[in-house]
């Protein structure tokens, strides 16, 4: 596993998919994975879809999932090591 704070943020945004971290004041405060980078970090930052969050930079790890199964177990993964704020679901190992 790819550890998010070690990742240069603000990258050239991609379109291709992933998993995102969300950072506020150099902690994750949100995770999420997409099959659009670009789109979904702006949705983030417009509340589109969502409630906005007030995030101050992102990073993120393009990722070809094989299905919708490896996505979830991805997102699942990163949530349970690193406990963000707004990833509010209970994840069961």
């Amino acid at each position: 596993m790819i550890n998010p704070y070690s990742i240069k943020r603000y990258l050239p945004m991609s379109r291709d998919s992933g998993i995102y971290f969300l950072f506020d004041d150099n902690k994750i405060i949100y995770i999420g994975v997409t099959n659009c980078l670009v789109r979904r970090i702006g949705e983030h930052a417009c509340g589109k879809n969502w409630k906005k969050i007030k995030f101050d930079s992102f990073a993120y790890i393009i990722v070809e999932f094989k299905n919708n199964e490896e996505r979830v177990k991805i997102e699942q993964q990163y949530i349970r090591t690193y406990k963000p704020k707004y990833n509010i679901k209970i994840l069961k190992p």
